[in-house]
Protein backbone atom coordinates (compact mmCIF):
# COMPACT_ATOMS: atom_id res chain seq x y z
CA UNK A 1 0.00 0.00 0.00
CA UNK A 2 2.99 2.53 1.12
CA UNK A 3 4.61 1.94 -2.63
CA UNK A 4 1.35 2.59 -4.35
CA UNK A 5 0.48 5.56 -1.92
CA UNK A 6 3.62 7.10 -3.17
CA UNK A 7 3.79 6.07 -7.24
CA UNK A 8 0.26 8.58 -6.68
CA UNK A 9 1.94 11.24 -5.21
CA UNK A 10 4.54 11.03 -7.60
CA UNK A 11 2.78 10.55 -10.86
CA UNK A 12 0.31 13.42 -9.84
CA UNK A 13 2.85 15.72 -9.25
CA UNK A 14 4.55 14.45 -12.59
CA UNK A 15 1.31 14.75 -14.37
CA UNK A 16 0.21 18.28 -12.71
CA UNK A 17 2.76 20.10 -15.14
CA UNK A 18 2.06 18.21 -18.64
CA UNK A 19 0.38 19.49 -21.45
CA UNK A 20 -2.69 17.20 -22.82
CA UNK A 21 -1.44 14.58 -25.09
CA UNK A 22 -0.78 10.81 -25.69
CA UNK A 23 1.36 11.04 -22.62
CA UNK A 24 -0.56 12.74 -20.09
CA UNK A 25 -3.77 10.62 -21.43
CA UNK A 26 -1.78 7.20 -20.69
CA UNK A 27 -0.74 8.71 -17.25
CA UNK A 28 -4.27 10.03 -16.21
CA UNK A 29 -5.53 6.36 -16.95
CA UNK A 30 -2.66 5.05 -14.84
CA UNK A 31 -3.68 7.19 -12.00
CA UNK A 32 -6.94 6.00 -12.31
CA UNK A 33 -6.39 2.72 -12.31
CA UNK A 34 -4.21 3.26 -9.63
CA UNK A 35 -6.34 4.79 -7.52
CA UNK A 36 -9.28 2.06 -7.94
CA UNK A 37 -6.42 -0.77 -6.72
CA UNK A 38 -5.35 0.84 -4.10
CA UNK A 39 -9.43 1.41 -3.09
CA UNK A 40 -9.85 -1.84 -3.84
CA UNK A 41 -7.12 -3.10 -1.44
CA UNK A 42 -8.26 -0.92 1.21
CA UNK A 43 -11.65 -2.70 1.14
CA UNK A 44 -9.98 -5.96 1.21
CA UNK A 45 -8.09 -4.89 4.46
CA UNK A 46 -11.17 -3.36 6.14
CA UNK A 47 -12.93 -6.47 5.86
CA UNK A 48 -10.19 -9.08 6.62
CA UNK A 49 -10.09 -6.46 10.10
CA UNK A 50 -13.88 -7.03 10.75
CA UNK A 51 -12.97 -10.84 9.92
CA UNK A 52 -10.25 -11.62 12.37
CA UNK A 53 -9.97 -8.50 14.75
CA UNK A 54 -6.19 -7.88 16.37
CA UNK A 55 -5.96 -9.86 19.64
CA UNK A 56 -6.01 -7.93 22.75
CA UNK A 57 -3.04 -6.10 23.83
CA UNK A 58 -0.94 -7.75 27.56
CA UNK A 59 -2.39 -6.54 30.34
CA UNK A 60 1.75 -5.95 31.76
CA UNK A 61 2.15 -3.08 29.56
CA UNK A 62 1.13 0.51 31.13
CA UNK A 63 -1.86 2.52 29.96
CA UNK A 64 0.09 5.15 28.24
CA UNK A 65 1.46 2.39 26.38
CA UNK A 66 -1.68 0.87 25.51
CA UNK A 67 -3.02 4.12 25.06
CA UNK A 68 0.21 5.07 22.17
CA UNK A 69 -0.25 1.34 20.44
CA UNK A 70 -4.34 2.43 19.96
CA UNK A 71 -3.23 5.67 18.55
CA UNK A 72 -0.36 4.04 16.43
CA UNK A 73 -2.58 1.13 15.25
CA UNK A 74 -5.19 3.46 14.71
CA UNK A 75 -3.51 6.25 12.30
CA UNK A 76 -1.88 3.54 10.37
CA UNK A 77 -5.00 1.46 9.26
CA UNK A 78 -7.09 4.61 9.16
CA UNK A 79 -4.72 7.30 7.28
CA UNK A 80 -5.88 8.34 3.99
CA UNK A 81 -4.45 6.78 0.74
CA UNK A 82 -4.22 10.73 -0.59
CA UNK A 83 -5.81 13.66 -2.62
CA UNK A 84 -8.43 12.47 -5.23
CA UNK A 85 -8.14 14.30 -7.88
Amino acid sequence: MAALVFTQFGLGWYMEGLPLGPEAFTLYNLHKSLGLLALLLLGVRVLWRLAFPPPPLPHEISGLEQLAARATHGLLLHAPAGPAR
